[in-house]
């Protein structure tokens, strides 16, 4: 899944980390099995607290739009995820 992540590599560490993922999950709302999946995957790449960091707090300004359903906040997160990793790959 991550496979340069050390912290990963233990079976410990990584149940720890999808635990807290999907706590933190719940408390914006996710809750379908494919959204916490995707949201976790967030938490772990960027850590937690993601949302309020400088570089990605426009996935926590998504992330807390109310009106939004949880599948289209997380479909917004990854099309601009890819967005910015194609734009990197042309220069």
């Amino acid at each position: 899944m991550f496979p340069g992540d050390v912290r990963l590599q233990d079976a410990r560490a990584l149940r720890g980390a999808v635990e807290d993922g999907i706590a933190h999950a719940e408390r914006h709302g996710i809750t379908d099995a494919r959204e916490v999946t995707l949201y976790v995957f967030l938490f772990i790449e960027f850590g937690p607290g993601f949302e309020k960091a400088p570089a990605t707090r426009w996935m926590g300004d998504l992330l807390t739009e109310a009106q939004r359903p949880a599948s289209e906040k997380l479909n917004l997160i990854y099309a601009r995820l890819e967005l910015a990793q194609a734009r990197q790959g042309e220069g």
